[in-house]
């Protein structure tokens, strides 16, 4: 405050003498020179108390680092023990069949991201609500998914144990489901009775739950904690005025904005390059302790006989990220004192009242839409984010579980396939590297512009790949899925921080919920594309309609950018 007033006054002083004649320098003479009263308050206190604020603001710009800095820690650890913790689940739930068949691991994918599409809005539509206090609403939601954790591993583990004494018991036990199979259920030869049954719908409804709470908990940081953080980092730095923002206001506010975009893009990119190392490290790691702790070796295949202290050592894990996480996240709360302030702005209050009073002139979308989804559409970045959920019906990814069928199908090996799946992600990374020199110098809209045409380029050389009947389609195939995973990040990265900046505060985790409720809702679409050509001879239908829904959402943002 002290470096602004003395501008003030600078100002004062340069307006008062271009107003005086030239001819009445005894007047001037009694002005002080501009700077020279504020420049020997300033060497005459120099140690006093003038330097306070200064020190104060330095204060505050470490502690917003500090906490960053945290978050990132936080974040890495989120979604490495989630990223393991699904992995795992999918091995539980495969090992539950003798892996004879993928109907559990379907039917969880499928319970998993429905809960995502029904429960995210409502989740957000809560977390964006004024009498929420962020810490709070962010403790709730790590203990509840502690509580979930807690129910699905005793839930796993009960199963695996009832799976490994019947397989112990071979004999025995295959009188029991003899017994048992006209009350019981059979999925690929393998028959549950009713405790079973029970037990594989708990785990479904429980992880659920978990993925639920998670993607809530996420959204809350990307959305709000981390637009919140970079705010506050921005206004230290102005204050500081280690860019010479204090020359004048107008130059002031634009290099507050500045530092505030480019903060933002910074640990967008951060944290996405977290996201994309856990997501292969995570895997990784918990595939290579799940043999040491089940005693089976690389070359055998894990039984149920086992795994269920396996599944503890998970669930275990999974709890000790989720204290690390509640831990850091108090802390963070505790340095960034803006975190406590929750401003709702008064522009989405009016619109819901107009909504309100115009109800009977949209009955129609009133009935068939929700106010999070009627919300969202009045965003500034609605084609964006739309452009954004249809890259999700595009399957062609080496996480999926068809892609992987279809290249076991080319005769490709698992290690083989393992490999290529780390270049993916390797090639993502460098995706993330890419975007902020893309975005200084192209802008948002335009980044994500060239980059999902790019990635709809990429899937064209993937669609001509599968025409050809040679070995080298699988390598071009491999090639375009590999390189369309650059413009998928990109646009991510993009959409997201439009999301950030232009969507306004009350309003923001709502439609980060409402993106990834439709972001799943489109991922199930990809599913069912699946389940209606389940050929892989036919796999050349499921190329082309990842194509056509990657150059729609090209479309889309393309749209988005001539009516903005």
């Amino acid at each position: 405050m002290q470096a602004v007033n003395d501008c003030a006054e600078e100002d004062e002083i340069e307006l008062i003498q271009s107003l005086l004649p030239d001819n009445s320098s005894h007047v001037k003479a009694l002005l002080p020179e501009n700077g020279s009263e504020s420049k020997a308050l300033e060497n005459k206190e120099k140690n006093g108390k003038t330097n306070a604020p200064d020190r104060s603001v330095s204060t505050s710009a470490k502690a917003c680092q500090c906490a960053r800095h945290l978050l990132y820690v936080s974040h890495a650890f989120n979604q490495f023990s989630e990223f393991a913790w699904q992995f795992s689940l999918t091995i539980f739930l495969a090992a539950v069949v003798n892996y004879q068949s993928i109907v559990l691991v379907s039917t969880y994918g499928f319970a998993t991201q429905l809960a995502v599409v029904v429960a995210c809005p409502k989740l957000g539509t809560w977390l964006d609500h004024v009498d929420t206090n962020r810490l709070r609403a962010a403790r709730i939601l790590i203990g509840l998914e502690m509580v979930a954790v807690w129910m699905t591993t005793a839930c796993c583990f009960m199963l695996l144990s009832s799976r490994a004494d019947a397989s112990d018991s071979h004999q025995a036990a295959g009188a029991k489901f003899e017994d048992a199979s006209s009350t019981g259920s059979t999925f690929a030869n393998v028959t549950f009775d009713t405790n079973q049954l029970a037990l594989l719908v708990l785990i479904h409804f429980f992880g659920s739950v978990v993925t639920v709470l998670d993607q809530a908990f996420t959204i809350a940081m990307e959305r709000d904690w981390v637009v919140n953080m970079c705010r506050a980092s921005a206004e230290a730095v102005a204050q500081s005025g280690d860019e010479a923002v204090h020359d004048n206001s107008d130059h002031g506010c634009s290099t507050q904005n500045v530092a505030f975009s480019a903060q933002l893009s910074t640990m967008n990119v951060t944290m996405k390059q977290i996201d994309l190392s856990c997501k292969v490290v995570g895997p990784a790691l918990a595939g290579l302790l799940l043999p040491l702790i089940t005693s089976v070796s690389n070359s055998q295949r894990m039984t149920a006989n086992g795994l269920e202290w396996g599944c503890l050592f998970i669930g275990g894990l999974n709890t000790l990220a989720l204290v690390a996480e509640y831990i850091r996240t108090s802390r963070i709360y505790t340095l960034v004192p803006a975190l406590s302030d929750k401003v709702v702005e008064h522009e989405h209050r009016k619109h819901g009242n107009d909504q309100t009073d115009s109800s009977s002139q949209r009955t129609w979308l009133d009935r068939f839409t929700s106010p999070e989804l009627r919300l969202y559409m009045q965003q500034p970045t609605a084609l964006y984010g739309f452009s954004l959920a249809v890259l999700y019906c595009n399957g062609l990814t080496f996480g999926n579980g068809i892609m992987t069928a279809y290249l076991l199908y080319r005769q490709l090996q698992l290690p083989a396939i393992g490999v290529l799946r780390g270049i993916a992600s390797a090639i993502g990374l460098l995706g993330t590297c890419a975007y902020s020199f893309m975005a200084k110098r192209l802008g948002l809209v335009t980044t994500g512009l060239c980059s999902v045409v790019c990635e709809a380029i990429c899937l064209g050389l993937a669609y001509c790949a599968v025409q050809i009947d040679s070995d080298v389609s699988l390598s071009l195939l491999i090639a375009g899925v590999c390189a369309s995973r650059i413009g998928l990040w990109i646009v991510d990265i993009a959409v997201t921080q439009m999301q950030q900046e232009q969507v306004a505060d009350g309003a923001r985790v709502k439609v980060g919920a409402v993106q990834s409720a439709m972001n799943a809702f489109f991922t199930l679409a990809s599913f069912a594309i699946g389940f209606l050509f389940p050929d892989p001879a036919r796999f050349h239908v499921y190329v082309a309609s990842a194509f056509l829904c990657v150059s729609l959402a090209a479309l889309t943002f393309w749209c988005g950018k001539r009516t903005s």
